[in-house]
């Protein structure tokens, strides 16, 4: 099954509510989502729940001086 960028975002939305705190798609197969730290497993589980492709790629770590910014990266659809 397909899904779109919009589905995808919309079900993120409902489901982290609060914890949610940017979703954008900067261009065509890509969504960017910022939650709560706090979040995380329940997003991980959530995304792992609804869409039986998902897969996990990659993590990135920014060094932001004082503290680490992890980029976790996700594939669905492939």
């Amino acid at each position: 099954m397909t899904f779109s960028e919009k589905e995808i975002m919309e079900n993120l939305r409902q489901e982290l509510a609060e914890d949610l705190i940017e979703a954008y798609t900067p261009r065509e197969r890509r969504i960017f989502v910022r939650i709560n730290p706090s979040a995380l497993r329940r997003t991980v589980k959530f995304l792992k729940g609804h869409y039986d492709t998902l897969r996990f790629m990659t993590l990135s770590v920014i060094d932001r001086g004082l503290d680490f910014e992890y980029l976790h990266h996700f594939h669905i659809n492939g």
